[in-house]
């Protein structure tokens, strides 16, 4: 699907450490906070690579959509259907007092719905279109998993984020506190979008 000059695939191995860059930048020390010292001696982006390597888990890098120009990623959307999220294994690189703390990120979700885990923008590359294009990608996602629901998990705090959420069409249907030591003090919203049915063949 192309978009402007670039083009949207699914993540192939060679981008994982390129995802991993850009999932722990988005996610403002959070992701970073989760991983650091869950593998001895292993650096936190290394650690968050492995992540996307853990086949038969929703954060396997197959799940990756990701917007590529002149062969550089420059940004992504991470997401599955909520089943696939939380009918698997335990992810044991996250201790669980820390799980615990990040609860209202991990744990709201909608059923039925295809949720966006994450998405993410290269800050030099934000303003061309990428980010809308890649939630329409989830929007296809959804649609070809058979579901009629979008869901994602916003900081607060992160305005312009809610603000083009609710442009798209999402609506905020709960949310929860998180205090997370050094990272973020605030409530994470949980909105939910009803997808338009597709348009019929003429």
């Amino acid at each position: 699907m192309a978009r402007h000059d670039f083009t949207i695939r699914t993540a192939d191995c060679a981008d994982i450490p390129r995802l991993a860059t850009l999932f722990l930048e988005s996610t403002d020390g959070l992701a970073a906070w989760l991983l650091k010292g869950a593998i001895p001696g292993r650096p936190t982006n290394v650690i968050a690579e492995h992540l996307f390597t853990m086949f038969g888990t929703a954060m396997v890098f197959t799940n990756w959509r990701v917007a590529v120009r002149d062969a550089e990623v420059l940004g992504g959307v991470f997401g599955s259907p909520v089943d696939q999220q939380t009918g698997g294994p335990k992810n044991l690189l996250v201790p669980e007092d820390r799980r615990v703390l990040a609860a209202p990120f991990l744990g709201q979700r909608t059923p039925d719905a295809f949720h966006i885990m994450s998405i993410c923008v290269d800050a030099a590359a934000r303003g061309a279109g990428i980010g809308l294009a890649l939630m329409e990608t989830a929007d296809t996602s959804a649609r070809e998993a058979g579901l009629g629901l979008v869901s994602l998990n916003v900081r607060d705090d992160n305005t312009g984020a809610v603000s083009l959420y609710r442009r798209l069409g999402y609506t905020e249907t709960k949310r929860a506190h998180a205090s997370v030591p050094g990272v973020f003090d605030g409530d994470v919203i949980h909105m939910v979008r009803e997808l338009p049915d597709p348009p019929r063949p003429i």
